[in-house]
């Protein structure tokens, strides 16, 4: 199959020496700035960098690497064929921004690579392992796809027809909303005079732990802490400090301890306990 991709951003900048890597015949890239296509075809064995028209003519399936606002008129921009599988890289985006390909007959699909980008080296790693979200109406493509997963080292998720959205939802968060809760806790303690090197030199390995007791015992029995505990008191104290100290964190707090209760009760807290917590997490003002 040959492959061609369009767009030069991060993504393809990892994924297109990965595929030729792999083994998998990637014959063009194209991009906006041709510089940057020259770059990372030198970069890409047996890949040329091209105009994004040529790049659909000279391939089997091609790959678009673009945001997501601009798939759509991407895709709408080039002439498709019968014999092209035409598949967007994003996670949220449904299949209906490639509608375009699909009236000409192409096959068309999304394939989303579990993976965070920010780091080229840390994602290039990452892929060997990685989890896809796979959708393809057509039964050859989705095979194709899920080959294609397999030959870089990953495995396929089946994602529905119109469950890309939630899908993608579900994965921010494992990747930006633990970076969001990593950069709370770093600003509370800004409060107390840590600056944010040493507040993530001592937060990161707690969250590496965290992490890595869902990962020997799944979620039920690796919430550590106060609301596990049913500590309560804890819970109050934080509560009150936040409030004095920093009130805008409060919301946050409390929306993230009611997700956390959760998982406390599954784990088996007392009902006596979790709504004493529940009462404690409660706004002043909230007589519901």
């Amino acid at each position: 199959m040959r492959v061609s991709i369009i767009g030069t951003g991060r993504v393809a900048g990892v994924l297109a020496p990965a595929l030729a890597s792999a083994g998998v015949p990637v014959v063009a890239l194209a991009g906006r700035a041709s510089a940057r296509a020259d770059a990372l075809a030198a970069r890409t064995p047996g890949a040329r960098a091209v105009n994004a028209q040529s790049a659909v003519d000279r391939a089997d399936l091609v790959l678009l690497a673009v945001p997501d606002d601009a798939i759509a008129s991407v895709c709408a921009g080039l002439h498709w064929r019968a014999e092209v599988a035409c598949v967007h890289l994003s996670g949220a985006t449904e299949l209906g921004a490639l509608d375009a390909a699909a009236q000409a007959g192409a096959a068309v699909g999304g394939l989303h690579p579990l993976v965070a980008f920010a780091e080229a080296e840390a994602a290039r790693a990452a892929l060997a392992g990685a989890v896809w979200g796979v959708e393809a109406p057509s039964d050859n493509l989705r095979a194709a796809l899920e080959g294609l997963v397999a030959r870089l080292g990953g495995t396929p998720l089946r994602i529905p027809p119109g469950g890309r959205a939630l899908y993608h939802a579900g994965a921010n968060y494992a990747a930006a909303f633990l970076v969001a809760t990593l950069a709370e806790g770093a600003r509370l303690w800004a409060h107390l005079g840590v600056d944010e090197g040493t507040a993530l030199a001592a937060l990161l390995p707690l969250a590496r732990g965290a992490l890595g007791g869902v990962a020997r015992t799944g979620l039920v029995g690796s919430l550590p802490g106060p609301l596990a505990r049913g500590d309560v008191g804890t819970i109050q104290r934080h509560v009150e400090a936040l409030q004095a100290e920093v009130p805008d964190a409060l919301p946050f707090y409390r929306e993230v301890s009611r997700a956390a209760l959760k998982v406390a009760r599954a784990q088996g807290l007392d009902a006596g306990r979790s709504a004493a917590l529940s009462a404690a997490l409660r706004p002043a003002d909230d007589v519901g």
